[in-house]
């Protein structure tokens, strides 16, 4: 943008059309051209560089490697728990076990007793039932037509075979 563009009359036309500097506006277009061709570059690059895995965990490697140490000691942590839990849960389950005898021989009353459920609980446990017993009817009734209609065909194939 640094040329300036010179218009000049043209001979015997006058002064109402101007003569354009053609050469000048190729110069100028040339240089758009460029600077558009080598932002162009500059993105494409760019581009490449953030879709490029290896390098972005070049460029970012203290966070990923903080992250997956953040990652292997909370699995770490999670796993010293749950091997925690097994041993302690094994270690008790003998002693509970050795309580609850105490507790049915010392009140042997309290052993089978009913604890009533409240209203909600038991509206879900029959809702519950109620679909549990519809699938299992339906379930039924599926594959006793799938047997009924297997032994149809079988029949009408041997019948089939029999009468020629």
């Amino acid at each position: 943008m640094s040329d300036v563009i010179e218009v000049q009359p043209k001979d015997g036309e006058g002064a109402d059309e101007p003569e354009i500097d053609r050469e000048a506006l190729e110069r100028e277009a040339g240089q758009a051209r460029a600077r558009l061709l080598h932002r162009i570059d500059v993105l494409e690059r760019r581009r490449h560089e953030v879709m490029d895995v290896k390098h972005q965990v070049e460029t970012h490697i203290v966070p990923v490697a903080a992250s997956g140490a953040i990652v292997v000691a909370g699995a770490g942590a999670v796993l010293a728990l749950v091997i925690n839990h097994a041993i302690d849960s094994r270690r008790h389950r003998g002693r509970e076990r050795m309580r609850a005898f105490q507790r049915i021989w010392q009140h042997p009353e309290r052993a089978g007793r009913y604890q009533p459920r409240s209203a909600f609980a038991e509206i879900g446990r029959k809702v519950l039932v109620a679909a549990a017993s519809f699938v299992a009817v339906e379930l039924t009734k599926r594959g006793v037509r799938r047997i009924m209609d297997l032994r149809l065909q079988a029949q009408s194939v041997q019948t089939q075979v029999v009468q020629p």
